[in-house]
């Protein structure tokens, strides 16, 4: 039911459009969207090429700039040994040390339980 609601409505529009189109006379010159066609069969609409000197500029910026970053030593070396550091740190406070055996209780003696 959608989908045949969807066909008709959109046959319905395609319809109308031919036929306003058609009523209003389509010139050769004119395509289906009222856009004027060339006769050598390019479009009618001006074409600008892309100046890409600014673009070509940043590009080499942002090149350089990665040159640099790949030049320059590792900070994850420097991030390894202070970790490192870090963790030796903290194996000498006692929350990571274990718990020191508990002394067995002494038991009294069994003299002292006759009595």
């Amino acid at each position: 039911m959608y989908w045949s609601t969807c066909a008709i409505l959109l046959g319905g529009y395609v319809f109308l459009r031919l036929m306003l189109k058609w009523s209003n006379g389509l010139e050769e010159r004119e395509d289906l969207f009222g856009r004027e066609r060339d006769p050598r069969g390019n479009s009618a609409e001006e074409s600008h090429p892309i100046d890409t000197r600014p673009l070509s500029a940043r590009l080499q910026e942002v090149r350089q700039d990665y040159r640099e970053l790949r030049t320059r030593p590792s900070a994850a070396r420097n991030r390894k040994i202070r970790v490192e550091e870090k963790r030796q740190e903290l194996a000498q406070t006692g929350y990571f040390h274990p718990e020191p055996p508990v002394p067995p209780v002494a038991e009294p003696h069994e003299f002292w339980l006759y009595c």
